[in-house]
């Protein structure tokens, strides 16, 4: 039997937005409490990852992270939803719906 993994991983808590679900604001995963608080972004092991990405919560960084860079520098094409972009001229990580759109994860506004 292989021993999960304990490399962590950062969470954001979403906001309802078109294609979204807003996260979950207390869950607990796998026996470890987490409460969502707008903006703020929480490390959990990485087991505990895909049941809270399907409860609302963005992945920040790794890979389902696109890169950094200005709005102008954005991806436009092969986008999957939820996928993240940190724009620099927003100020902020935000996430894709799959459609081209992209949304503040913190207010659920398009960005």
């Amino acid at each position: 039997m292989t021993a999960p993994s304990t490399a962590t991983q950062r969470l954001l808590p979403g906001k309802a937005a078109v294609g979204f679900q807003q996260a979950a604001k207390s869950i607990t995963v796998n026996g470890r409490a987490y409460t969502a608080v707008d903006g703020t972004v929480v490390d959990a092991p990485a087991q505990d990852v895909a049941i809270l990405t399907a409860n609302g919560w963005f992945l920040v960084g790794g890979s389902g992270c696109l890169g950094v860079g200005t709005t102008a520098q954005r991806p436009t094409s092969g986008i999957m939803q939820g996928s993240t972009y940190v724009d620099t001229t927003v100020g902020t990580i935000i996430v894709a719906d799959g459609d081209g759109n992209w949304y503040n994860p913190v207010t659920g506004a398009a960005v």
